[in-house]
């Protein structure tokens, strides 16, 4: 997958992070390929934890990764007309933030794809700085859920009366639910872009993250697929439950798969905690 690194959790979570150092390598014999990697900074549930091997085809990854070398080829202008415009704006207004899943798994493939699609999304000197941790072990899974009780808790409390009891009301989070699970951060420490245009804007950074996020948001839509963006966490008992370089930014966690029923009306909506309004413009 271009532009993107990806991490998964299996049956356990790290819990602790040996000294830097990486060792890569790559067998080829006719039309097929083995990568092996050691790599002491990246978190393993098992042992050895610093082994990692990927065996493929040379032409199943030729045809994997046509559609994406589509996007780097196109030489032509494209045209969108009326009726594409229109869908793309159907597409916009029922974007929703999912609470309510199916346990249903998502098809073979579609992951892939949906990370594949988030790669082309802006980025600032094009650093590309996303990173999706995969959060598939129920151990993590289970610390991710404490986690977001405590803050809920917490945020509940902060809030009194009337605000206080429709909060309590609101599902917030499809943790119990959701078939397919990530984290994403931004990593303020890439060397990708060079540092272009972060100089007087680092935070930048993790704007980009946000686009990819989105991005990927986007898409699934378009495949029937919901996402909820989970931000009651603590940034820092979240980098420890997943075992994140420090330099790595928590930008949220999400949970993603078919909803239990689509709206075109927000939730928070719908429940009365807010109402959506026109964006504000100012002119100088």
């Amino acid at each position: 997958m271009t532009g993107m690194h990806l991490w998964i959790f299996g049956s356990a979570c790290a819990s602790e992070r040996p000294a830097t150092e990486a060792l890569w390598r790559a067998d080829v014999s006719g039309e097929s390929a083995t990568i092996c990697c050691t790599r002491s900074d990246i978190p393993h549930a098992h042992e050895p934890r610093s082994l990692v091997t990927f065996s493929f085809t040379l032409q199943g990854w030729r045809e994997k990764y046509s559609s994406q070398r589509q996007y780097d080829t196109m030489t032509s202008d494209p045209e969108f007309p009326d009726d594409f415009r229109a869908d793309l704006a159907n597409l916009f207004l029922w974007r929703r933030d999912v609470r309510r899943f199916k346990p249903t798994p998502l098809p073979e493939g579609a992951l892939e794809r949906l990370l594949d699609i988030s790669s082309i999304a802006p980025s600032v000197g094009l650093s590309q700085p996303w990173r999706f941790v995969m959060v598939e072990s129920a151990e993590c899974r289970a610390a991710v859920r404490t986690c977001f009780e405590r803050c809920n808790a917490e945020a509940l409390a902060s809030f009194g009366g009337e605000r206080a009891a429709l909060y309590a009301r609101l599902k917030l989070a499809g943790l119990n639910e959701a078939p397919c699970q990530f984290a994403v951060f931004a990593d303020r420490g890439t060397e990708q872009g060079h540092g272009l245009g972060r100089l007087t804007m680092p935070a930048t950074i993790e704007y980009s993250a946000v686009m990819a996020i989105h991005t990927f948001w986007l898409a699934a839509r378009a495949e029937g697929i919901g996402m909820g963006w989970v931000s009651i966490l603590d940034p820092a008992d979240m980098a420890t439950i997943l075992d994140v370089p420090p330099e790595w930014t928590l930008i949220g966690y999400f949970c993603v798969g078919y909803p239990n029923e689509n709206h075109s009306v927000p939730e928070l909506e719908r429940e009365g905690w807010e109402v959506r309004r026109a964006s504000i413009v100012i002119t100088r």
